[in-house]
Parts: C-alpha cells; sequence; structure tokens
C-alpha cells in the first residue's frame, strides 16, 4: 500500500502527459486541416472529434489527481489539478468545434453520440477544478498563525556618535573624599579611581584634627 500511495503522482504525471500529446494530435491536425487551402471540414471535424478512449483516459487522470490529496500530501497536487482541468477544456473545446464543423444532416446524431464526450470532460473539468482551489481553512490557520507570532522585533537603533560622552574612563578618574565636607576643607583625597578597576579603596583615612586639616593644603597626585 505505500507503494501505490508513493506512485499517486509519478501515475498522475504520466496520465497527463498521454492526455496532453492526445489533446495536441487532435487540435493541431484538425486546425492544419482548416486552415489548408481546399481542406474538408468533414476530415476536420473528423480530426477534432474525440477518440473511443479519450473519456476513459479523462477519467483515469481524474482518479489519479485526486488520489493525490488523500493520505499524505502530494506537494504538487494543486499543479497537477490545474494541468488536468486545463486539459479538459481543450478536449470540450475541441470537441464543440467538431460539432460545429459537422454537416448538419448528421449534426444532430453526432450530438447525441457526442454527449458522453462532452459530459465527462466537464464532470471531471469541475471536480479538479475545486480541488485546485487553495482550502479556506488552511489560509485562515496560516493568518491566525502570523497573528499569534505577532510582529517581528525592531532591530535597536545604532548609537549616534554625537551623543556619546566627550570624556572616556581614564578622564573620568580622579580624586574622591568619602563626605563632601572633606573635600570642602581641603582635606586629603580618601584614594584615586582608575579606569578598569575593581572600585574605590574601601579603606578611610583618619580623620586630622581641624586646626591641621586648615593648614594642610591637599596634594595632587599624577
Amino acid at each position: 500500500m505505500d507503494r501505490l500511495t508513493a506512485l499517486r503522482a509519478p501515475l498522475a504525471v504520466v496520465a497527463l502527459v498521454v492526455l496532453t500529446v492526445v489533446a495536441a494530435a487532435r487540435v493541431v491536425l484538425g486546425l492544419s486541416e482548416v486552415v489548408t487551402v481546399g481542406g474538408s471540414r468533414a476530415v476536420a471535424a473528423a480530426r477534432l472529434a474525440p477518440n473511443a478512449g479519450d473519456a476513459a483516459l479523462t477519467v483515469l487522470v481524474g482518479v489519479l489527481v485526486a488520489a493525490c490529496f488523500l493520505g499524505p500530501v502530494v506537494p504538487a497536487r494543486r499543479r497537477l489539478a490545474v494541468w488536468g482541468t486545463v486539459l479538459t477544456v481543450v478536449s470540450l473545446a475541441a470537441t464543440l468545434v467538431a460539432l460545429g464543423l459537422t454537416d448538419l444532416t448528421v449534426a444532430g446524431w453526432n450530438l447525441v453520440w457526442s454527449l458522453p464526450d462532452l459530459a465527462v470532460p466537464v464532470v471531471v473539468g469541475l471536480a479538479l477544478l475545486a480541488l485546485a482551489r487553495p482550502e479556506p481553512g488552511r489560509q485562515e490557520q496560516q493568518a491566525l498563525t502570523q497573528d499569534a507570532a505577532g510582529p517581528a522585533p525592531e532591530p535597536e537603533p545604532e548609537p549616534d556618535p554625537d551623543l556619546q560622552p566627550s570624556w572616556t574612563e581614564d578622564t573620568a578618574a580622579g580624586a574622591v573624599w568619602s563626605r563632601a565636607g572633606d573635600a570642602a576643607r581641603g582635606a586629603p583625597a580618601q584614594g584615586w579611581g582608575t579606569s578598569g578597576g575593581a572600585g574605590w579603596p574601601p579603606s578611610v583615612p583618619p580623620e586630622l584634627p581641624a586646626g591641621r586639616a586648615e593648614d594642610q593644603a591637599p596634594t595632587d597626585r599624577t
């Protein structure tokens, strides 16, 4: 059963190719007889008319293409359905032209005998056309999936170099006091910050007496 399932698409393609060759032969041979000087309308009608096995071949194409929609999904199933629909339209048009080229005395009887050749392409073509249409449920499911996913996040803008600070970490490092009053009195700095360091020194130097703190000037370090 698995082998037959895998052969659905290849068999459908083979049947479509054969039906394409038959339809092309009917149209080319029939129209060449019509456009040829001195061509016979009866011969053109006979060439455009369907053969005995055209209806059976059309039904076979419809069954094989429809089988591609059952079971495991065949990726090209809708394209095969469109291909078969086009062939049924060509076959139906050729049959109608053949009836139009037939002599009026026998056209009525030819129409009666051609009813199966007209009905089969119509039925198969409508079925394949229905299969070729996209599934509305699948489209709605895809739309819901896209809505649930939400819009794609926008990439963060690159920083503007004009808005970046003009100083670096080296120039930003300097003396630090633990209290603002020490800095105002000119007391020695607690420490000097450095770029890339682990932080300011945790140790706090002992406070100097008020009199000596006023006399002692801060010492700059480089």
